[in-house]
């Protein structure tokens, strides 16, 4: 299977491959990609630090205290014994943590708002698919007990590999800068 099966994917149906970390580097430190799949729920705190779920209820305030209650509820052993290499994912957790998080560990704090969406977000992600830049490979993995989703990620891997790439390469129309004052007064805070 090609790796770029993974970047049309997580272009093409970005619900249900909501996060590609992919390697641009060389040497060992980026040997894999992986692009995370079928996601079952979700945690969220928004710019004004409203916590949010989906699929899930929080059982304790705050996004760390509700985040770390909904893992000690799901977590699993880890895999053993395959005879495939160690792969950085098989199920679990995409976790992103905004500077703006600081402040629920130090509430002395006072910082600028956050220009995204969210402070902090974790996605429950049972699969993934995972390149092998070595081995030039790519993995389909999940957890215990996530047969039927890692099935689907293997039948939309194998759609998207056998879908050609346009023959013409997307054209910019037009790009829009913004004025670089602004950039340089966000530099110089």
């Amino acid at each position: 299977m090609p790796p770029c099966v993974l970047r049309r994917l997580a272009a093409r149906l970005p619900a249900r491959f909501p996060l590609l970390l992919e390697s641009a580097g060389t040497g060992p430190l980026s040997r894999m990609s992986a692009l995370l799949a079928e996601p079952t729920a979700a945690l969220w705190v928004d710019a004004a630090g409203h916590l949010g779920a989906e699929g899930v209820v929080p059982e304790r305030a705050g996004f760390l205290g509700a985040l770390e209650s909904w893992w000690r509820r799901e977590r699993a052993p880890p895999p053993t014994g395959s005879a495939e290499p160690a792969l950085p994912f098989t199920g679990g957790w995409a976790v992103f943590l905004g500077y703006e998080m600081a402040e629920e560990i130090e509430p002395h704090l006072r910082l600028p708002p956050t220009p995204l969406p969210w402070r902090a977000f974790a996605l429950r992600t049972p699969c993934a698919l995972v390149h092998d830049r070595e081995r030039q490979r790519v993995y389909a993995v999940a957890e215990a007990g996530a047969r039927a989703a890692l099935e689907r990620v293997v039948d939309a891997a194998q759609a998207a590999a056998d879908t050609a790439d346009p023959a013409q390469p997307l054209r910019i129309a037009r790009v829009r800068e913004e004025p670089a004052a602004l950039f340089l007064a966000r530099v110089r805070r």
